[in-house]
């Protein structure tokens, strides 16, 4: 079968996969950003993220907006319209050629979506050492006691500040 929105529906998918792509690699950067402490790269990368969502989001619409013209090509009721009503009406060739680029679509936001549990992980696990070390430096730097650079004990009132914002 060869139709506007079926080809049209073919090249949402195609960008919609190659957008995931690209937030993959953003994700990857994010991460490296992350490690690294570089606020310059994660800020940019953070931009560029929103730019591809906001994307992926139009493309999202529009898979829809096709899909709903191509179940209206075969007389489906509205509520039946889905890639599975739609692929069941196609011929073994184009249904083939439909779920091969749903799967590579699937694919890569399972990867997508593992990348950002990893990226979730990795600001839960740093987010926790910076509670230990407030933690630890709280308990250095008790109310009137501290430590100088040469690391013997002083009198400070610095520490006052430090358990006001802990």
């Amino acid at each position: 079968m060869t139709s506007p929105n079926l080809s049209g529906l073919y090249e949402i998918l195609e960008e919609e996969q190659a957008c995931c792509a690209q937030l993959l690699e953003v994700s990857k950067q994010e991460q490296r950003s992350l490690v690294d402490n570089d606020l310059k790269t994660l800020d940019a990368n953070t931009r560029k993220m929103q730019q591809a969502v906001e994307h992926l989001k139009n493309l999202h619409g529009e898979r829809k907006r096709l899909l709903v013209q191509l179940g209206r090509e075969f007389n489906m009721d509205f509520s039946d319209i889905t890639f599975t009503g739609v692929i069941e009406r196609l011929d073994e060739d184009t249904s083939k050629k439909l779920k091969d680029k749903l799967a590579r679509l699937v694919r890569a936001g399972e990867a997508l979506y593992r990348m950002n549990q990893q990226t979730i992980y990795l600001i839960n696990f740093s987010m926790g050492l910076v509670d230990k070390q407030v933690e630890l430096w709280s308990e250095v730097l008790t109310q009137g006691d501290g430590y100088d650079e040469q690391g013997t004990s002083k009198r400070s009132r610095k520490s006052r500040i430090i358990e006001g914002k802990v």
